[in-house]
């Protein structure tokens, strides 16, 4: 490009700047006398935001509005809440009334239309609105407004009315204005009376008392750390149902006045005690010392005909601590709220955080005690189980489904809140015990109340779970009831009896499912034998070249391996699992003096002491269970199995069994029979 055509071009880049410039100048300081022409621009021009005060004067009366902690309230001529959401949309209509066109101060009352009577800026229909800022911090409120409109009538224009700034003696002329706020202003108090008969942010809340004819229930919560989730402190002291309380707050929030039946002074206390269908809800805030109290009585009379009552929900009469009226509204929190502490109770048997969770211990009659750990490996944490006198690994996902079974196992009755005859439900010599330890963090009180001084600390509890049956019949069937409580709790619960099957008792059931576990890297040759073929098939493994010898009897058949078949057994042996252990059983041992099926794996391991790499072979049993009914049913089959010389027997499934016994020589991999 050449330097003239680039000095051009800069030089029209500037003159383009200085118009721009110059127009919004222009614009921002437009002509605000009667000359000058407003259309398009806000008639006052105020941000909602730094409003403090509202003052509404009509020829009925005046109405003050205030802002305080970021909510609004009416103070006279009444005292109350004003909705948050009403005064947003007020002060947004007062800040977007958009001039459209503007009458000269010397044509009105030039003709009948203009007379100022029927512009509404007089007489009866003048609406006057004062709009204060709110005070900078440390500062008084001011005394004078910052911004005046009156509000007149309508015009025939779709949703407009008349209006003037009668403060600014550069803007006489009365003005056509876009917006119509006199819906919220002609009767002030009952536009802008907060609707919703309870607000305050729900997460705030940390103590409900619900006061029934029965008596009160007390539940609170601690929101600052150590936090705590809700608690029932009376009349009993336990944990409390979550999701009730999540969904009675929730209904409190969407509570909506239909109407105000009585305005004057603020309600008094709710009757004590509450009378029978009423209920009197008392919710202290964080923070705020005087709690808030909502009294719901069944309304004297339901103004709706039959059909319609029939279909709504049934009329209220609410009262609230902090409200001068008596309101009306519809909803059903009399028929629905519950009245019974129980109703308000965790319904769930424990709640034991799994990662805080180190030690089990479980004990029973017929068999030894289970003894589960944990402990710090190289390869981190790990479960091991205490059985004969040795260590082992245990079973990590059976101690997950224990843990969880006890957190999620719902109670199907609440029997006993206080010390009674453990004997009558079996509990007395329970069946069966399960002891967990886990770090839990201390209270913040002793129990005597004082301040504790280990206050949010990290301690070690132990929490044992006591199970008991109690033999009954079913419809003339001989059945059985299970029983459940916590060593040092008054509590008594009954529970579902399949419970007990997320409780095995013998040791054996909480050892490892992994049978073997070995990266391809070690392996160094696999032998099989099955009875059904007499013979022996041999293949050698070399990882280095991922390559295969395979001998059928002695005899080589490289040629004929199948690489995908000696591949899958390759890695269902490397990741062997059981589906469970079998306690002692002579017809597992019976089974497996003659397998159907004999592996032999040959690994080289690493001596960690000496660092020398040496082969070891582990010998593997299988013998079926149980035979399938037909063919379509052989999924349904199961294995025996056994490592080496080991006396614990395992079972796997069909589908492991097939991947083990595949045939490893041929074209294609074939369902083995």
């Amino acid at each position: 490009m050449r330097p003239l055509t680039t000095l051009l071009l800069f030089l029209t880049s500037v003159v383009l700047g200085v118009v721009i410039w110059w127009s919004e100048r222009d614009l921002r300081q437009a002509p605000t006398s009667a000359d000058g022409d407003d259309s398009g621009v806000a008639l006052l021009r105020l941000e909602p935001d730094t409003i403090g005060k509202i003052v509404i004067k009509r020829p009925g009366g005046e109405t003050v509005l205030g802002r305080k902690d970021g909510y609004w309230f009416i103070e006279s001529p009444v005292a109350d809440r004003a909705d948050p959401e009403v005064m947003e949309s007020l002060l947004d209509l007062l800040s977007h009334l958009t001039v459209l066109d503007q009458i000269p101060v010397d044509d009105i009352g030039s003709r009948e239309e203009l007379q100022p009577e029927a512009l509404g800026l007089t007489g009866e229909q003048v609406i006057r609105v004062e709009l204060f800022s709110g005070p900078a911090e440390g500062e008084e409120a001011p005394e004078e407004p910052a911004h005046v409109v009156l509000l007149g009538n309508p015009t025939p224009l779709t949703n407009s009315l008349y209006a003037r700034v009668p403060e600014d003696e550069d803007r006489p002329d009365v003005y056509v204005v876009d917006g119509n706020p006199r819906k919220l202003l002609d009767d002030p108090v009952a536009a802008l009376r907060d609707r919703h008969l309870f607000l305050a942010p729900t997460e705030q809340i940390v103590e409900i008392v619900v006061k029934t004819p029965r008596g009160d229930i007390e539940i609170k919560r601690k929101i600052t750390p150590p936090t705590a989730d809700w608690t029932l402190v009376r009349p009993l002291q336990t944990r409390a149902d979550l999701e009730r309380i999540d969904k009675l707050l929730a209904a409190l929030t969407a509570l909506r006045v239909e109407e105000v039946i009585e305005s004057g002074d603020l309600p008094g206390p709710p009757p004590n005690p509450v009378p029978d269908g009423s209920v009197a809800l008392q919710l202290r805030r964080y923070g705020v010392e005087e709690p808030l109290t909502i009294y719901l009585n069944p309304a004297r009379e339901d103004k709706a005909d039959d059909e319609e009552a029939g279909r709504a929900l049934p009329l209220v009469e609410a009262r609230v601590s902090d409200r001068p009226a008596v309101f009306e509204l519809r909803t059903d929190l009399l028929d629905s709220l519950p009245t019974s502490p129980n109703a308000f109770r965790d319904p769930h048997l424990a709640a034991i955080p799994l990662q805080t969770v180190f030690a089990i211990r479980i004990d029973s009659h017929a068999n030894p005690p289970v003894i589960l750990k944990t402990a710090r490996t190289p390869d981190g944490v790990e479960w091991f189980s205490q059985r004969n006198g040795t260590e082992e690994f245990a079973n990590r996902g059976q101690i997950i489904q224990l843990i969880e079974a006890i957190n999620e196992e719902e109670v199907l009755d609440f029997v006993a809140d206080a010390d009674t005859d453990p004997a009558e439900y079996g509990l007395a010599q329970p069946a069966v015990q399960v002891a967990i330890s886990h770090y839990e963090r201390q209270p913040d009180t002793a129990p005597d109340g004082a301040p504790a001084g280990s206050a949010g600390q990290l301690g070690i509890a132990k929490k044992v779970l006591n199970l008991g049956y109690v033999e009954t019949e079913v419809n003339g069937v001989p059945s059985h009831r299970l029983f459940a409580s916590f060593s040092g709790e008054p509590f008594l619960y009954e529970i579902d009896p399949t419970f007990a099957e997320n409780v095995p008792t013998h040791p054996l059931k909480w050892k490892d499912l992994r049978i073997l576990a070995f990266n391809p890297i070690s392996l160094r040759k696999i032998v099989r034998r099955r009875a059904s073929e007499g013979t022996e098939i041999e293949l050698t493994y070399d990882y280095r070249r991922d390559d295969w010898d395979a001998t059928l009897d002695g005899e080589n058949r490289k040629d004929e391996i199948n690489r995908e078949a000696v591949r899958k057994i390759r890695n269902t042996l490397g990741a062997l699992t059981a589906n469970r252990w079998i306690t002692p059983s002579p017809q597992a041992f019976q089974a497996l003096n003659t397998p159907d099926a004999e592996i032999e794996v040959t690994l080289e391991k690493v001596d960690r002491a000496t660092g020398d790499a040496r082969p070891t072979t582990h010998l593997l049993r299988f013998a079926k269970a149980n035979e399938a009914v037909s063919a379509a049913d052989r999924s349904l089959e199961n294995y025996y199995g056994r490592l080496d010389d080991s006396p614990d027997i395992f079972q796997i499934d069909y589908k492991t069994y097939r991947d083990l016994i595949i045939p490893p020589l041929g074209t294609r991999v074939t369902t083995p029979e």
